[in-house]
């Protein structure tokens, strides 16, 4: 499920640079939403599954700091990607980096 999921997501970033309409990129994003719901959890469950059981609550702490700090590091380089270069060039870097993370892990 998490490379099903990693690979929807890395998908969806190409796809909403062709999607054309506004009811295609709404598909795209639920594709998007999908990709991430289906690697959330297992993700999680790995996470936990390393961290010894008492330090779970700290380690599982720590996890969410990072996706968001990741998040917060992730638009603002996207931000600069726009203004560097184009509005697709955000959303190909995001695709590329989610593909060669799923061959990556295969």
């Amino acid at each position: 499920m998490l490379m099903f999921g990693k690979l929807c997501e890395g998908v969806s970033a190409f796809l909403v640079i062709i999607s054309g309409n506004f009811w295609l990129l709404l598909l795209v994003m639920m594709l998007r939403g999908f990709g991430r719901g289906t690697t959330s959890p297992p993700l999680t469950a790995m996470f936990s599954n390393v961290v010894p059981s008492s330090h779970r609550t700290k380690g599982m702490g720590v996890f969410n700091s990072f996706q968001n700090v990741g998040l917060v590091v992730g638009s603002a380089i996207g931000g600069f990607l726009y203004d560097l270069n184009s509005p697709e060039t955000p959303f190909i870097a995001c695709g590329v980096l989610g593909l060669i993370g799923v061959l990556w892990f295969l």
